[in-house]
């Protein structure tokens, strides 16, 4: 399967750039991604399509793509910290805006399947806001994937930062 990109921006200027020559009334997901990735918009049980779902709703702030898309316990380890965050933990943050997301550029991601789970491993760039601070960071991720209600639905997502040496 070959590799994937998407590039999710508010404001960043590079991204725009990228995607001034496609339709507009486009969102900037389904603007920016490959023929390949465009045929599977239809089919809710793959794992790419609900990677774009959830990287779109975090830079977008959609609380009810989010709440759709994770499952009920849901846990995210935190890239900063290391920290767990409930479902409704990450809900309450991006909905108060507590946690802005900026811009958001997954790349790499590969996918195995076992059965009605997926998991992804893939690569981001991204950098916001977490209350009056500022944040870039570089990192790796596992998302782990259920089939669930027709389906793909996240069930736990845990970054790690990249650190140059």
């Amino acid at each position: 399967m070959p590799e994937w990109s998407l590039c999710f921006s508010s404001n960043d200027n590079r991204a725009a750039r990228r995607l001034d020559s496609v339709e507009p009334g486009r969102s900037n997901a389904a603007r920016y991604v490959g023929d390949d990735v465009k045929a599977r918009m239809i089919n809710k049980l793959d794992p790419l399509v609900a990677e774009q779902e959830f990287f779109g709703a975090l830079i977008s702030g959609k609380i009810e793509v989010l709440d759709d898309l994770l499952v009920d316990d849901f846990i995210l380890v935190d890239v900063m910290r290391g920290a767990e965050i409930s479902k409704a933990e990450l809900l309450a943050a991006v909905a108060s805006r507590q946690v802005k997301f900026e811009a958001m550029e997954p790349s790499g991601a590969r996918v195995r399947k076992f059965g009605a789970t997926a998991i992804v491993n893939g690569r981001t760039e991204m950098r916001g806001r977490a209350g009056d601070a500022a944040f870039a960071v570089r990192s790796r991720y596992t998302h782990v994937y259920v089939e669930e209600q027709g389906r793909m639905r996240l069930a736990s997502a845990q970054g790690t930062q990249i650190v140059e040496t």
